[in-house]
């Protein structure tokens, strides 16, 4: 299951909480219906869905949950993904779901739960089925309890070491004591030890009444097809009332003094934490104004807080927002500090309470609230639409909390405002309704949080600080938003023909234009091939850091570009650096111009250092995230000849000068090949144009595209067996097998994609569901160059990684058995499933252009590769791939790495690979690309 999902109390950047499907009632249609039993549905068809979905929204979540079983909302939401009366067989909807093609989840937020599901089209009848019995007739088998609590623990433990978690459940314990909000949500091992079996059921009885409920159903279906297939599965949940519950608005006592949190974290983040309890804003959540708050606050441009605090030195990154649920809302800011931030966080904090003060003198910013529609009837016109669980969460839980009436048009109702209402939630961000958190390393702590052991310190300061918060003033050029140049005031579509319009040493360009979306948008894709991107860990570095740079410089014209629907991006690479510019037509090729022009302008001193800043503090802390990231980027290192890890950057970052980062850039642009492709509503004349603009501002030389950098994948010896071990730096295990399945042809590689659709059920059944060997098991296939592969992993924080890769060989020993005892119709039900997903229709100009690109560059221009795997799927017989799974598994040509918790016991093995740089030196590693045609068709 998703772990809960994060509250109000962590602010929504630059928008309220609403979500809602951005298509219009001409493209998808819709019908709303009320069963006899008082259950709520929205129905969707839409011809061009690649994949059918539901969603369940129930009424009730961890607010509900009694004083003395903290997490019971949680806990019964995986009680109910086991079993029931109709489908007795343990996991029988995941593995259903799973074969064909589609998967499931769930989450308990506060005020409500939300269960989910997509599927094959096919497959929608049974799986609908198979869906509604979770509430008609749960058998909760409390065999399994301890199990389920055994998972909802291990969900929590994964989650302890994060920060994010760590400072959510720290602010839920600072809310008034009598508040739901104040409590554990997710639960854990001790808070459900005592949980009995009749205040389970209790509790769904309670509360899982279909008149609390609603159900969101989308497919390529018809929608009388639809009504009758909803009927027949879930007329039978049983009528009834719900149990009444509510929450109180207002979850702060006032408070004349600056309540002052200092926390420790495990990571070494620098912010300043703004949570202010602000009215319920849920009675007018559909005239938007909470949006005004986060448009304004969370302005990035010139003359916004963020750009004066930047100039000041003192800050990084800031988001600001206004949301919540049915019963509370909150006001959040977070700044992203500088150690000189950290060090004058008063003064931080004083701006940001004058910005409060800003927005209750000034009048009614009505411009910014007719921006925010504007932008929204655009999205809900030319955006692709939702589509999977995506559509349907969001149709069902909008059913829940704003009725069936405008469940799909949430998104783009905007009901006239009322000024009582701005006004009285502008006039509650004072500090007397506000916590201010401090989080640093070593600021000062005398208590810890009882769940996640956070530490952190409070106190109350009277008197002149907190009449300096209330009386604050902005300095003179901080002011509101200025009205967004990038807005398109026309949306006109020029009249699709992909040809190469170049090829030369200095650049290749591909163009296509849209006639399909017939919107009034473009995808502009540009890579910059350098040599000397990559290769060393101060060149990656300083690429990366020359990256960010141009990203932080652009961000004050940039960020109103993103507000109007435009985007751009430029990414580090090891071949370079890629530039895309994306959104309406109209706008694109300003900001591309400005964009070009920053290339080669001047560098910021200031802007540099809140990079390098952001940059080494991020390498420093990628260790202490979750294990399994941690060890996939050790095992690029052996995997890749040439690899950068987060730790090989930190001396870079450490060492890096503007000055450094200047001749660099020379470097990086005295000879490069651009590979470019331009999509969507524009000419060729516009294409040619659009890298001219680029190949003008580097007045580069030519470089052969042969000459960039191709990185050299590992390739074991038949039979092979390399074991990795390492400590890491959290409280977690983690084991990784990776076993090399044989060069990357078409046939081979859909083979092994499709052993790891049918496999993957029984690993995670196996070491999640029965062994409860942890939260995070996952297995399947990927193939890196010309390497095939099937990867195999775990993360846990109870069992150690030898005792896992025990564990996990035997489970993986069992699978070429089994997977030969397959009956035909579920292989041949797994099949389809792959094909199926190769035919999903691109949804946006962006999407079609991001296939483009990949195919003519990553995929030698090979715009048919889809075809070629649909070709070789088609072509599979069971006997041919069930011998594939024997040879992996028995051929144990495979890279085994173990991970231990910081501290454990030491492995009783020797390490296999004590000198990576030896490794390397004594392998084979290949520049190979994949081969993307039929292997008797050649390429």
């Amino acid at each position: 299951m998703t772990p809960l999902r994060a509250p109000a109390l962590l602010a929504l950047a630059l928008s309220c909480c609403l979500l809602a499907p951005s298509a219009t009632a001409a493209e998808r249609s819709y019908r709303k219906l009320t069963l006899e039993n008082g259950l709520r549905v929205v129905l969707a068809s839409d011809p061009e869905v690649n994949e059918s979905a539901a969603s369940m929204a129930v009424g009730v979540g961890a607010n509900a949950d009694p004083e003395d079983a903290q997490g019971l909302a949680h806990f019964l939401e995986h009680m109910l993904f086991l079993a029931n009366e109709k489908y007795p067989e343990l996991n029988s909807y995941s593995e259903f779901l799973q074969a064909h093609g589609g998967f499931s989840n769930a989450y308990t937020a506060q005020d409500l739960t939300n269960f989910h599901f997509q599927v094959g089209h096919d497959a929608l009848p049974e799986a609908l089925d198979r869906f509604a019995q979770f509430f008609i007739s749960p058998t909760l088998d409390y065999a399994y309890a301890q199990r389920e609590v055994a998972a909802v623990n291990s969900e929590h433990q994964k989650n302890t070491m994060d920060d994010t978690w760590r400072l959510m459940q720290l602010t839920r314990s600072l809310l008034r004591p009598d508040h739901p909000a104040n409590a554990f949500s997710t639960g854990n091992s001790e808070t459900l030890a005592k949980v009995k079996e009749e205040t389970l059921r209790a509790f769904f009885q309670a509360y899982y009444k279909p008149s609390n409920m609603t159900l969101a159903v989308l497919s390529r279906r018809g929608l009388d097809e639809l009504e009758a297939l909803v009927r027949e599965r879930f007329a039978g949940i049983p009528a009834g009332e719900p149990k009444p519950w509510s929450c109180p608005a207002d979850q702060l006592d006032e408070v004349e003094a600056l309540r002052l949190i200092q926390v420790e974290p495990i990571k070494d983040l620098r912010q300043l934490r703004i949570f202010v309890d602000i009215p319920n804003q849920h009675p007018h959540a559909l005239s938007k104004v909470a949006t005004v708050v986060g448009m304004a606050m969370g302005d990035e441009g010139k003359g916004s807080l963020l750009s004066h605090l930047k100039k000041l030195g003192l800050a990084t990154s800031l988001s600001a927002g206004a949301g919540g649920n049915r019963f509370y809302s909150s006001c959040s800011v977070t700044v992203g500090l500088t150690p000189a931030g950290v060090k004058r966080w008063r003064e931080v904090a004083e701006l940001c309470f004058a910005y409060f003060n800003l927005l209750r003198e000034q009048p009614f910013p009505r411009y910014l609230w007719e921006e925010a529609k504007t932008l929204a009837e655009l999205d809900d016109r030319y955006s692709p639409k939702p589509e999977g669980t995506n559509a349907v969460i969001a149709l069902a839980n909008n059913a829940l909390s704003f009725g069936l009436d405008v469940a799909e048009r949430v998104a783009v109702t905007f009901q006239e405002p009322k000024l009582e209402d701005y006004r009285e939630l502008v006039a509650a961000l004072e500090p007397k309704n506000a916590l201010v958190f401090l989080v640093a390393k070593g600021v000062e702590t005398d208590r810890s949080e009882p769940y996640y052991g956070t530490r952190y310190s409070l106190r109350e300061e009277k008197g002149e600080a907190y009449e300096r918060l209330r009386e604050a003033k902005l300095p003179e050029g901080v002011r509101l938003p200025a009205p967004n140049p990038f807005i398109p005031k026309h949306t006109r579509l020029v009249p699709e023909q992909p040809v190469l319009l170049r090829q030369d040493p200095g650049v290749t360009l591909y163009y296509g234009q849209d006639l399909e979306f017939r919107r009034p948008k473009v995808s502009l894709h540009v890579r910059i091939l350098s040599p000397a991107a990559y290769g060393t860990p101060r060149a990656a570095a300083l690429t990366r850091l020359y990256a960010a740079m141009l990203q932080e410089q652009l961000n004050e014209f940039s960020y109103p570009a993103l507000v109007a629907g435009l985007s751009t991006s430029l990414q580090p690479s090891r071949k370079g650096l890629v530039l895309t510019v994306s959104g309406y037509s109209e706008s694109a090729f300003t900001l591309l111009a400005m964009v070009a022009k920053a290339l080669r302008g001047p560098l910021d001193p200031e802007a540099f250092e809140r990079v390098r800043l952001r940059a080494l503090d991020g390498a420093k802390n990628f260790p202490l995230g979750q294990a399994y990231g941690y060890l996939s980027e050790l095992a690029r290192k052996l995997v890749v000849r040439v690899h950068v890890t987060p730790d090989e950057l930190v001396p870079a970052y450490e060492a890096a000068t503007l000055e450094d980062l200047d001749r660099h850039r020379t470097a990086l642009f005295a000879k490069t090949h651009l590979q470019a492709l331009c999509y969507g509503n524009l000419t060729a004349a516009d294409a040619r144009r659009a890298v001219k603009i680029v190949e003008e501002a580097l007045g580069s030389e030519p470089l052969p595209a042969s000459a960039a950098y191709e990185a050299e994948v590992l390739r074991l010896a038949p039979g092979e067996e390399v074991v990795f071990q390492r400590e890491g730096h959290t409280d977690q295990n983690c084991l990784r097998i990776d076993y090399q399945v044989g060069p990357s042809d078409v046939r081979t590689r859909m083979s092994a994609e499709l052993i790891g659709r049918a496999l993957r059920n029984a690993f995670y059944t196996e070491m999640r569901t029965k062994q409860k060997l942890g939260y995070i098991v996952f297995s399947g296939s990927y193939n890196r160059k010309n390497v095939q592969n099937l990867v195999f992993l775990i993360q846990s924080g109870t069992h150690d990684p030898e005792d896992l890769r025990a564990r996990a060989e035997a489970c993986i020993a069992s699978l070429p058995d089994l997977f030969a005892s397959l009956p035909p119709a579920q292989f041949e039900a797994i099949r389809q499933s792959l094909i199926e997903d190769r035919k999903k229709k691109l949804k946006s100009i962006a999407e079609k252009a991001g296939f483009f690109f990949d195919a003519a560059f990553e995929k030698d221009g090979n715009f048919g590769w889809i075809e070629d795997e649909i070709a070789a799927l088609r072509a599979l017989e069971q006997k041919e791939v069930a011998r594939l799974v024997q040879e992996t598994v028995e051929g144990k040509t495979r890279l085994v790495f173990l991970l231990r918790a910081k501290g454990s016991a030491p492995f009783t093995k020797p390490d296999g690979v004590p000198d990576v740089a030896a490794f390397v030196k004594a392998h084979t590693y290949t520049a190979e690309k994949p081969g993307y045609a039929l292997p008797d068709e050649g390429h």
